[in-house]
């Protein structure tokens, strides 16, 4: 079970998101961006393997990092170990948009058609989010905190929406179900978020930046509050997890984009 539904959240994405941009390249969705439409129609599949193996590496070597670098030295091995699972978001998060600027560099596209593109492919990542919280759900790969380390109002809610779980191999007492919250608010809520910004406006009078630091700021936000029920035997930074860090910088990125975004709007 553990391999399988690992690799069939990863393979669903990327088939969904493939459909995904070859409906865009064939609509007329992109005829302000011909060289770019030109580009999926003709060279899809090679995005499509160049995302694919940079999520990948990303997504790998972010998730050894917390172990240390005497871990890395004595198994660097395990980095290519990917058949015993084990993804970061963040690093997941970096390795896209390498594999996508490479695409754009070796068929000679301009920044303005990189942004275009990192903005249709931001529309794939809350599916991936989704299926890949239910992943380490089913794969009791991430725990929240015991229930007991929260008060009030919150664990009223948390017990009465049925939020919480009794994780295999983490004692009898109910923790938080931190894979369903963060499959609910990073998956489902982001996701309906950007898809009707898409499709009430972006799709419609379509600029570079938007989606993007759409889903910069409000992932950011909320990965940043939901990583305080998230269990780590160490934080990284005092209170803070490493994601919680980045998360940061996310919405830092967030400020910069909306501004170019606006200003391209504005010159529009």
């Amino acid at each position: 079970m553990h391999i399988t539904f690992y690799w069939l959240s990863y393979l669903i994405t990327f088939l969904l998101g493939y459909l995904f941009i070859y409906w865009i390249s064939q609509s007329s969705f992109l005829d302000k961006f011909p060289r770019l439409q030109l580009a999926l129609k003709t060279k899809l599949e090679d995005l499509g393997l160049l995302v694919l193996i940079w999520v990948l590496v990303g997504g790998r070597v972010w998730y050894f990092i917390p172990l240390g670098r005497d871990y890395l030295i004595a198994h660097w091995m395990d980095l290519f170990k990917i058949w015993q699972g084990g993804m970061a978001f963040v690093g997941g998060a970096i390795g896209a948009p390498l594999g996508v600027l490479l695409f754009v560099k070796l068929n000679k596209l301009s920044l303005i058609e990189f942004l275009v593109l990192m903005d249709l492919i931001v529309l794939i990542v809350p599916v991936g989010i989704f299926l890949g919280r239910l992943g380490n759900f089913f794969n009791q790969e991430i725990v929240g905190i015991p229930l007991k380390n929260i008060s009030g109002i919150a664990k009223e809610i948390l017990e009465n929406l049925g939020l919480t779980y009794t994780y295999s191999g983490w004692g009898a007492a109910p923790r938080v179900n931190i894979n369903f919250l963060e499959a609910l608010w990073e998956g489902v809520i982001v996701g309906i978020i950007l898809y009707l910004t898409f499709f009430k406006k972006y799709k419609s009078a379509p600029y570079p930046w938007m989606l993007a630091a759409l889903f910069l700021i409000f992932y950011g936000i909320v990965r940043f509050f939901l990583e305080f029920w998230k269990y780590y035997e160490s934080k990284f930074f005092g209170d803070l997890s490493l994601a919680q860090v980045f998360m940061i910088w996310f919405v830092i990125l967030w400020v910069v984009l909306y501004r170019l975004s606006y200003k391209y709007e504005k010159a529009s």
